[in-house]
């Protein structure tokens, strides 16, 4: 899982509970989230409603397909930095190139399968 060093300042909470973040950038959102919670009615509902769709059985392969592509995405924001600065590597342009193909995938998955469901449903 995540937390990193979180852990140890957080002892057991909510936060360490819920962390299965698994990059800086992850671990930052979750805690922005945890501590700026939704207040709109509406956008709660809309998070409701998309959580809801990914638990549901008919959308597990895209869940699965979802989870593998998000596995194989790379720290863009440190790659990105580095091109900034100059100073990128040969890896870092295959790793952004990979990155950029699982974001086409989990696009393409969403489009496809989870729209599919909605229709029947």
């Amino acid at each position: 899982g995540g937390g990193g060093g979180m852990k140890d300042k957080e002892g057991f909470s909510l936060y360490t509970l819920l962390d299965r973040t698994k990059s800086k950038m992850g671990r930052g959102r979750l805690r922005e989230m945890m501590l700026q919670p939704l207040l709109d009615v509406d956008t709660i509902s809309r998070r409701y409603d998309g959580i809801d769709l990914f638990l549901r059985s008919d959308c597990q392969s895209a869940v699965g397909t979802v989870l593998a592509l998000l596995g194989k995405v790379g720290a863009i924001d440190k790659i990105l930095l580095r091109m900034q600065r100059v100073n990128a590597v040969p890896m870092d342009f295959l790793t952004l190139s990979q990155t950029l193909g699982c974001a086409v995938g989990i696009c393409t998955t969403l489009a496809g399968e989870v729209r599919e469901v909605l229709r029947r449903a």
